[in-house]
């Protein structure tokens, strides 16, 4: 089986991390991590930092993540991650990773599945409420998921999907009590009372 080719015509972001840089990144990678008006191509990809994509105060937890996945020589699964691309957008993940042989030596296969996006790069002063139009309510909802924690924000992001609650505890690999939990978290943080009223929310990130 042509193992590259697959991996090109996959619909999810797949890096491959070898060496400590990036050797391979799909095309579904690229157009999720592409500079605008730039020439991103796997020469300028491979000169980065591995971790740069994961936001700043995620980046110890997933590198340590990573060390164990791989002292065990276990899979990593459908883990939470925030990562950012150029254009100041804050893209919400499931990150999924296994240890490979890649051109006959060790490597790691990293997967991405995108639960949603918004952007952090400007947000406004918010106005006086009684000046508060429609306009600025959606500009106030750019940083209404900021407080959540990565997991919490998964969760947000798959019931905004439309994701049923055994589609989330299976994705999400929890207990239903914990989705519970989570739900209650992202309701209080978020101001929101109901699926629909937090989808409404999520909705203004996209």
């Amino acid at each position: 089986m042509d193992y590259e080719n697959v991996l090109s015509n996959a619909p999810l972001p797949i890096l491959i991390y070898q060496d400590r840089r990036i050797v391979y990144c799909n095309k579904a990678g690229f157009d999720l991590f592409r500079y605008s008006g730039y020439v991103f191509d796997l020469h300028h990809l491979s000169q980065m930092d591995p971790w740069s994509f994961i936001v700043p105060e995620e980046r110890d937890e997933a590198k340590a993540q990573m060390r164990d996945m791989l002292d065990a020589n276990e899979p990593l699964r459908n883990v939470p991650r925030t990562a950012v691309d150029a254009k100041g957008h804050r893209v919400e993940m499931l990150m999924s990773a296994t240890g490979i042989d890649w051109k006959g030596k060790p490597a790691v296969e990293l997967s991405y599945t995108i639960l949603g996006l918004y952007s952090i790069q400007h947000p406004e002063p918010q106005p006086h409420p009684a000046a508060q139009g429609a306009a600025s309510s959606r500009d106030a909802r750019k940083i209404t998921l900021e407080p959540l924690t990565p997991r919490e924000r998964a969760v947000a992001m798959l019931i905004a999907e439309g994701k049923s609650t055994a589609d989330i505890i299976e994705t999400m690999t929890i207990k239903e009590s914990t989705l519970r939990s989570y739900v209650k978290a992202i309701y209080r943080k978020t101001g929101t009372h109901s699926r629909t009223e937090l989808t409404r929310v999520i909705t203004g990130h996209r």
